[in-house]
């Protein structure tokens, strides 16, 4: 005869047997949003739209209301809120038409921020932008990191405007302002006024933090002594015939012959020597980086281009740190161009190397800066040859010329004819 004691031991074990089945067949009925990403870029690559669609959460509007799109596709993903929310989009050059995706932020009536959702152009090209970006935020889910932090995909789906299909991706919310902001607010102050001192006060600590944030990144993955890897090689070949065919049809003044010899010189020596081989942002411009200064932390946006430092074959790191820290030092500096004085940019630049630590060889510098002008002059020149709607563009017509004939005379101090 079965005791009492024993019927409420297997009463409670059938109890916790239900429980857990229950709570398990819910927990692994929706695939975390890291197996999501997995789906949806698998099935964008083979090129299989419609069971592409079925995975993206869906809104067909009128009106051209991007907005409201926004609105509603924050609604249902990502908050549960009542609040009412206030979408506003980010001035930045991304415009639609130029590189094929915009930013919006996303409020409650409080102000404050509950998403950053991401907007994109022609999302099922199996090459476009929309697929680059999932690919970064699924590198993303993997990386855990103690001085920064990565705006994280929360959602991802798609919306209809007017017969206009989008591809969007809701973020996790964070703190803080654009690094290149509180740059340009700074400029917006009058020269010594104390204003302008404390500001300069707080974007050094906010370089000297962007420097701890990306030599940790630079460290998570990396490998010691190997050589850069073949792609890095094809791309910066593949820029340099690009930058050629535009100097070769407009007069812009640039020896090309000078410019010539002084990139095979580089690749030529960069080829020879092991260089470690990390993990990079990829698209370092002062804009991708977010600064809290309350709790003295910085948030990465725009993951698109971190995919090009790990290999599609084994998922090795191939990158290199320096495309990250060289593009950061450029652009210091390029703001010397719209009213940041040198002293001020001198400051900035070494707060930089501060919080970065063991900097990249010389070597690696010059070669990586020399990458990034030719990226930036082959992004800008083709914009002189339209009728571009952008009032800062002949200025940065200047900077990148002034640029491009600096590399072209750099040929002079190794001899190279």
């Amino acid at each position: 005869m079965v005791s009492k004691q024993f019927k409420q031991i297997a009463f409670v074990g059938i109890q916790i047997f239900f429980v857990n089945t229950v709570f398990c067949h819910f927990t692994y009925k929706k695939p975390s949003i890291a197996k999501k990403l997995d789906i949806i870029i698998d099935l964008i690559k083979s090129n299989d739209k419609s069971n592409v669609r079925s995975h993206l959460s869906d809104y067909t509007l009128t009106n051209n209301n991007i907005k409201k799109s926004v609105k509603f596709f924050v609604k249902s993903n990502v908050t549960q809120s009542k609040d009412k929310l206030i979408v506003d989009d980010i001035p930045k050059v991304n415009f639609f038409h130029y590189s094929g995706s915009r930013l919006y932020f996303v409020r409650n009536q409080h102000g404050n921020l509950i998403s950053v959702v991401k907007i994109f152009n022609n999302p099922f090209n199996n090459k476009g932008l929309f697929l680059r970006n999932l690919v970064g935020f699924k590198i993303g889910t993997h990386i855990s990191a103690k001085h920064f932090q990565i705006i994280r995909c929360q959602s991802v789906g798609r919306c209809v405007v007017d017969g206009e299909e989008y591809g969007m991706i809701a973020m996790s919310p964070a703190s803080g302002i654009e690094i290149q902001k509180l740059i340009v607010d700074l400029l917006h102050q009058p020269r010594n006024s104390q204003k302008r001192i404390s500001m300069l006060q707080t974007i050094q600590k906010a370089m000297e933090k962007l420097g701890n944030a990306l030599a940790e990144l630079h460290q998570l993955h990396i490998r010691h002594n190997v050589l850069l890897d073949h792609s890095i090689i094809k791309n910066s070949h593949s820029l340099f015939a690009n930058m050629i065919h535009l100097l070769k049809d407009n007069d812009y003044g640039i020896d090309s012959e000078k410019l010539r010899s002084y990139f095979n010189f580089l690749i030529q020596k960069i080829q020879s020597v092991k260089l470690n081989a990390t993990v990079s942002h990829g698209d370092a411009q002062l804009g991708n980086f977010l600064y809290d200064q309350y709790d003295n932390t910085v948030y990465m946006i725009d993951l698109e281009s971190m995919d090009n430092s790990v290999s599609r074959k084994n998922g090795h790191s191939i990158g290199n740190g320096a495309v990250d820290f060289m593009e950061v030092v450029e652009l210091i500096n390029m703001n010397k161009k719209f009213g940041l004085s040198t002293k001020e940019a001198d400051a900035l630049t070494q707060s930089f190397y501060q919080g970065y630590g063991n900097l990249p060889t010389e070597l690696e510098q010059e070669f990586f800066l020399l990458l990034y002008r030719l990226k930036f002059a082959t992004l800008f020149l083709p914009l002189f040859q339209k009728n571009f709607n952008r009032t800062d563009l002949p200025e940065i017509r200047i900077i990148l010329l002034q640029e491009l004939q600096e590399l072209a005379e750099s040929a002079n101090k190794y001899n190279l004819s």
